[in-house]
């Protein structure tokens, strides 16, 4: 009978270390998600700039 309450209650403990893993694998990935969307953003802020580099460039008769 104790054998099965402290099975049990391990088994609660482990499945509570398991939840906790998943939870560190979860903000670990939104880490990894806002690292790349900021990489989006700055190549989307830079190939704006240079859209504008070359618009400004054909406006004054250059042509690429």
């Amino acid at each position: 009978q104790n054998q099965v309450v402290l099975l049990e209650t391990l088994e609660q403990e482990i499945s509570k270390f398991k939840e906790c893993n998943s939870i560190l694998d979860i903000n670990a990935l939104f880490s990894e998600a806002k690292h790349y969307h900021n990489k989006l953003v700055n190549i989307r802020n830079e190939m704006m700039m240079l859209h504008e580099k070359t618009s400004k460039l054909k406006v004054s008769g250059i042509n690429i």
